[in-house]
C-alpha cells in the first residue's frame, strides 16, 4: 500500500470538490479568499442596497412632481418636474451602475471560469459603465429635449442590460459546475489507479471497484444534467424567455450537485479504504 501514498494524499487533499472548490490550495488561504471574496462582494452588494432605496425616493418624487404638473400646469410645476425628473433619471443610471459594480465583483472573485472568459465578461461590464458614466453629465447639465433623449437611451440599455445580466448569472452558475466535474474526473482517475495498484500488490478490491463504478454512474449522471443546464444557458436570447429557462438550468444544477455528492461520499469511502 505505500507505492499508492502519493495517489492518496493527493485525493485527501482535493477530495473536497464537492464543496465550493476554486482552487487546488491549502485549506486556510482557500477560506482566507472566500472570506475576502465574500466582504468584497457584501460590500458592494450593501452600496448596491444604498442606491436601490434612493432610486426609489427619486421615483416617489418623480411621480409627484408628474402628479402636480397634471393638477396645476405652471412654469414653477414644470420647474419642479425638469428638477426631479433629472434626479429619478440620475439615480436610475446610478442603480446601474451599482448592481454591475456587484457582478464585477462576483466575476472577478469567483474561481470557477477560466481567465480569458473573467477578462472578457469585465472588460464588458467596464465598458457598459464608462457608457452610464457618460450619461450622467447630460442627464444633470443638458437641456430637457436631451435628458428625454439620454432617458430613452438609458431605457434601451436598460433592457439589454437585463439580458446580459442574466446570462452572466447562468453563465457562472454552470462554469461552478464544469470545474468540479472536471476535477473529479481528474480525482477518479488518480482513485482508479491506486485501486489498480492496491490489486497488483494481492490487495482484494472487489468493494473497491463496486464502489468506483458506481462513482462513475454518478459523475455520468452528473455530466448529463450539467449538458441539460448549458443547453438551456445556450437558448438564453430573449429577456421574456430568461427567468424560465434560469429556473430550469438552476434545477439541473441542483441535479448535477446531488450526483456530484454522491460520487464524493463514494470516492471518501475508496480513499479510506485504500489508507487501511
Amino acid at each position: 500500500m505505500q507505492k499508492v501514498s502519493k495517489i492518496i494524499g493527493f485525493i485527501l487533499l482535493a477530495v473536497i470538490f464537492a464543496g465550493s472548490l476554486a482552487t487546488f490550495v491549502s485549506a486556510e488561504t482557500l477560506k482566507e479568499r472566500d472570506e475576502r471574496a465574500r466582504a468584497m462582494y457584501q460590500e458592494s452588494k450593501e452600496q448596491y442596497s444604498k442606491e436601490v432605496e434612493f432610486y426609489k425616493d427619486s421615483r416617489k418624487e418623480y411621480l409627484a412632481a408628474r402628479s402636480s404638473l397634471n393638477q396645476l400646469k405652471n412654469s414653477e410645476n414644470r420647474a419642479k418636474l425638469e428638477q426631479a425628473g433629472r434626479k429619478f433619471l440620475e439615480r436610475a443610471v446610478s442603480v446601474l451602475i451599482a448592481q454591475l459594480e456587484t457582478i464585477k465583483v462576483w466575476v472577478v472573485n469567483t474561481g470557477t471560469i477560466s481567465e480569458s472568459e473573467r477578462q472578457a465578461i469585465v472588460s464588458g461590464i467596464d465598458t457598459d459603465i464608462a457608457w452610464l458614466e457618460e450619461r450622467l453629465p447630460v442627464i444633470q447639465t443638458a437641456p430637457l429635449l436631451e435628458v428625454k433623449s439620454a432617458l430613452v437611451e438609458v431605457r434601451n440599455y436598460w433592457n439589454r442590460h437585463q439580458l446580459e445580466v442574466k446570462k452572466i448569472n447562468g453563465r457562472v452558475e454552470i462554469a461552478r459546475i464544469d470545474f468540479i466535474l472536471d476535477q473529479a474526473e481528474k480525482l477518479g482517475t488518480e482513485a482508479k489507479q491506486g485501486i489498480e495498484k492496491a490489486k497488483s500488490v494481492g490487495s482484494n478490491t472487489a468493494e473497491l471497484e463496486a464502489w468506483y463504478a458506481e462513482f462513475e454512474q454518478n459523475l455520468n449522471l452528473a455530466t448529463e444534467s450539467y449538458e441539460n443546464a448549458r443547453s438551456k444557458y445556450q437558448s438564453i436570447n430573449k429577456l421574456e424567455d430568461a427567468d424560465k429557462l434560469l429556473q430550469e438550468l438552476h434545477q439541473f444544477v441542483l441535479e448535477a450537485n446531488e450526483y456530484i455528492r454522491s460520487a464524493h461520499a463514494l470516492l471518501v469511502s475508496i480513499v479510506k479504504e485504500l489508507k487501511n
